[in-house]
């Protein structure tokens, strides 16, 4: 598996780098800066790329770039490596076509699992972040009118397909709750994202639990969340 870093301080980055290798996994490039970051990815091509999301000319520059690699780079998977664990910023990360996030504060061991799962099409967030981001909506709970402001128009089994997706269950465990088959998942998680105007799973989530149609309380905290 070939993968990017970037991340403005060298000592964290090459320590990453060291680690990264020692695991197993082909580093095929690491930057200070995302100057010229679609060129780069085009040039080396990496399955999964590191990224910070501050740098010291831009503090979001990092939120803004991952929709840049999302649109162009498709096939390139990115995965914020960053110390901030406030709920909008992860949610935000999501939005704009993440595939991982994994809070610095956490072992490095959550890390490798969040590649891991990334890696098999998976969106997965590291134990604090998940922990954070299920603080965050249970502070600021939405309420019953603001969600009926917002009616998605979502059939009973893609609501409870939409809380399987969040409790990191892939298609064919879904299928297997369900007793059907992963073709007629699939079909269904087509028409959710569609009808929440959601860019991927991540985004999915991210929107339903933002308008309450998640029950946080079921998602796991203990270990990478996948979704």
């Amino acid at each position: 598996m070939k993968i990017f870093i970037f991340d403005d301080h060298d000592s964290v980055r090459e320590s990453y780098i060291r680690w990264l290798e020692f695991e197993g996994y082909q580093v095929v490039g690491g930057e200070k800066s995302l100057q010229n970051c679609l060129e780069l990815l085009r040039r080396h091509r990496p399955d999964i790329v590191l990224l910070d999301i501050d740098y010291p000319d831009d503090a979001f520059a990092g939120i803004r770039v991952v929709k840049q690699i999302a649109s162009e780079l498709p096939e390139v998977k990115t995965i914020f490596v960053s110390h901030y664990t406030d709920p909008s910023i992860i949610v935000q990360a999501f939005a704009n076509g993440a595939s991982g996030y994994f809070a610095k504060a956490d072992e490095l061991r959550y890390l490798k699992e969040v590649i891991e799962k990334v890696s098999e099409d998976h969106v997965a967030l590291s134990p604090t972040a998940t922990r954070r981001l299920i603080e965050g909506v249970r502070k600021q709970p939405i309420s019953e009118a603001a969600v009926r402001r917002r009616d998605f128009h979502l059939t009973d089994q893609e609501t409870k397909i939409l809380g399987f997706i969040a409790q990191g269950l892939s298609n064919k465990e879904i299928a297997r709750q369900l007793h059907t088959n992963e073709k007629r998942i699939k079909n269904v998680i087509v028409a959710l994202l569609a009808k929440l105007d959601a860019k991927n799973r991540a985004h999915a989530v991210a929107i339903g639990i933002t308008h309450g149609l998640i029950d946080v309380s079921r998602i796991a905290t203990q270990g990478p969340v996948e979704i």
